[in-house]
């Protein structure tokens, strides 16, 4: 929340952008929808590619098995190549998503005020979330949507299957005006 109400705005700011179409992957794709809420005359349009609206038992599942993979170093030395300090934001990320408290966390409230296009794309076999985020954000948002499932697709539908996310980003880019 405070990456989108705090921290986007003034990268936006400071860049001189007026107007944009965010593209967003899981919490970054919830970063979009979340400044698209509040932002709608700064927003052309949303593409998000397994976002989180809720916590759902399978993105806690999940999570807890990430950590067994952090620990045994495959997922620490894939962070490595893209993060200074792998550790720290593992265990940042780690330690929200599977904190008691935070089960009940959701954006189901900012929903209805996101007004542009989304476009919202899921693996079928996605291990941290359902293709439920996509039709709550479908059935809730006050603007176009498009969702997508992705067959034989995990939680990065842009690297497991890149050709089907480029041609739906392509479908949905005329209506984002």
């Amino acid at each position: 929340q405070h990456e989108a109400d705090v921290v986007l705005p003034k990268v936006l700011d400071a860049a001189g952008i007026e107007k944009a179409l965010f593209m967003g992957h899981s919490d970054g794709g919830t970063i979009a929808l979340m400044y698209a809420s509040k932002n709608p005359g700064r927003t052309i349009g949303c593409i998000v590619e397994a976002p989180h609206v809720k916590v759902e038992e399978v993105t806690v599942k999940g999570i807890r098995r990430a950590g067994r993979a952090f620990s045994s170093g495959d997922l620490k030395r894939g962070l490595a190549k893209y993060h200074a300090d792998p550790d720290g934001i593992f265990n940042r990320w780690y330690q929200t998503w599977t904190h008691p408290n935070f089960a009940a966390w959701n954006m189901l409230n900012r929903l209805p005020h996101i007004a542009c296009p989304v476009l919202g794309i899921q693996g079928k076999e996605d291990q941290y979330g359902s293709f439920s985020q996509l039709t709550t954000i479908r059935d809730s948002i006050a603007g176009q949507a498009m969702m997508q499932g992705l067959k034989n697709c995990g939680h990065t539908p842009h690297g497991e299957r890149p050709e089907l996310v480029i041609d739906s980003i392509m479908k949905f880019l005329p209506i984002c005006r």
